[in-house]
């Protein structure tokens, strides 16, 4: 009980005073339930609806698993214009993992817009540095917990072998992740000095 109400708290200060109950903890069983609750909250949205995420799920390796296959704009996953789709293949047999969105150019123009207006006018723009090292670093955490459903996803989307993604791909990531979450509150300046004659 003190662990949910920590958290809550903790994310009611870190969201500007975002309204949030246990219940609300509670009542989402998954990481992802608690990031949809999150997100509609943060937005302003009615509780009842539900993010748009169009998933397909593929049974792997003994998980199951549940992806969005359309394009990633402005927050949201979308078809892409011209309702374009490509097949996504396994390199180690030729066979179709998915159906995914193909991204066109004034797709490609409308996502570039929207993350450089998140970057210089959004949350991240405007949170101290030691904040995003903490995010980062909770992103690490992240993947580490689900790092053999990363590592299933990325043997069948490169053609790697499972222990290559799980050892180098997935688990280097994660290191390089929190290296480069150590250094968001670090400041370092080097001056080079020239010798004159």
């Amino acid at each position: 009980m003190a662990s949910t109400q920590e958290l809550v708290e903790e994310i009611k200060l870190k969201c500007g005073g975002l309204q949030l109950q246990n219940e609300d903890v509670y009542m989402a069983t998954t990481f992802g339930d608690l990031t949809q609750t999150l997100v509609k909250k943060l937005r302003g949205e009615d509780d009842e609806e539900e993010l748009p995420i169009d998933y397909i799920e593929l049974n792997i390796n003994g998980l199951t698993l549940r992806m969005p296959h359309q394009v990633f704009i402005n927050g949201q996953f979308v078809d892409a214009e011209g309702g374009k789709w490509y097949n996504s293949i396994n390199p180690t047999d030729g066979s179709v993992i998915c159906r995914v969105s193909l991204a066109q150019v004034a797709d490609v123009d409308k996502a570039v817009a929207a993350a450089k207006e998140a970057f210089e006018t959004g949350e991240w723009g405007r949170m101290n540095p030691r904040d995003r090292g903490r995010l980062i670093y909770k992103l690490a955490d992240l993947m580490e917990q689900h790092q053999e459903e990363l590592a299933t996803i990325e043997a069948i989307d490169s053609g790697a072998v499972y222990t290559l993604a799980l050892k180098t791909h997935v688990g280097m990531s994660i290191q390089t992740f929190r290296y480069f979450a150590g250094w968001c509150d670090k400041i370092q300046v080097r001056i080079w000095l020239s010798r004159t004659s």
